[in-house]
């Protein structure tokens, strides 16, 4: 194996979002949960005397058994759909009425 082992510090700044290091080894120790399961995802490491070492392969590897999860997971749901006011079908008209009445609801609750 010619991997390059990293700390958790240095595999930290290597993730987009930069998490900090110890959600680094939160996701070696305990993993993440999967939507709609018990199971979990963890990220694979070694130890060296008191240092915890992964590698950027075993990082890419932990992200994409999470979006692989995810996408199973939301592969069985239904579509979102928008409500009607959220489709922007609403006419002008329709839409200052809404104001309106809104802002009428809202000097109403302030009495």
């Amino acid at each position: 194996m010619n991997e390059t082992f990293l700390t958790f510090s240095e595999a930290s700044k290597t993730i987009p979002g930069r998490p900090h290091s110890s959600a680094v080894w939160r996701w070696a120790r305990h993993g993440v949960k999967v939507r709609g399961s018990q199971q979990r995802v963890k990220l694979q490491h070694v130890r060296a005397g008191a240092r915890l070492l992964t590698t950027k392969a075993w990082l890419d590897e932990f992200m994409h058994s999470l979006a692989r999860a995810d996408a199973d997971y939301f592969e069985g749901q239904p579509a979102l759909s928008l409500p009607q006011s959220a489709k922007g079908t609403r006419t002008p008209e329709q839409r200052a009425a809404a104001a309106d009445a809104a802002r009428t609801r809202c000097l109403a609750s302030k009495k």
